[in-house]
């Protein structure tokens, strides 16, 4: 016997009800995105879209975002039938520098995620965590 703890899963269909978009909180500091084409269930993994071109077009934020540990991937809205608003955002770790720590970095990435794999940047914020939090 086994047991399965699970966090939260969203669902959001497209306009034409042809895909699917399924936001799946793994646990309190991750989440992934995925989105499925009806018929076939061919799945598109947002993250890994998101880290593939990173590697082609350079980081996107500080210390790779697409690996935060606390980093959360959400299919936030149909822009037409077949692409989808993405939000990937979250902080990076902190660094320790002798006896004292230098906080991470906060990011907030938006793009646009098609079924079939395309991808393109909408904005990019990366901003710095103080002691006042998130700036």
């Amino acid at each position: 016997m086994f047991e399965v703890t699970l966090q939260t899963l969203t669902l959001a269909w497209s306009p034409d009800s042809v895909a699917f978009a399924a936001n799946d909180r793994v646990a309190s500091d991750l989440e992934m995105a995925y989105l499925y084409d009806v018929k076939t269930l061919d799945r598109v993994d947002v993250r890994e879209l998101h880290s593939r071109r990173r590697c082609r077009r350079g980081p996107l934020g500080p210390g790779g975002v697409d690996t935060a540990p606390h980093s959360y991937v959400d299919a936030i809205r149909g822009l037409d039938a077949r692409h989808v608003e993405v939000q990937l955002h979250g902080h990076t770790e902190g660094v320790r520098i002798g006896a004292s720590m230098r906080p991470g970095d906060g990011f907030d990435l938006r793009y646009r995620a098609g079924r079939g794999g395309s991808g393109q940047k909408l904005s990019q914020r990366v901003f710095a965590i103080t002691a006042n939090g998130c700036e």
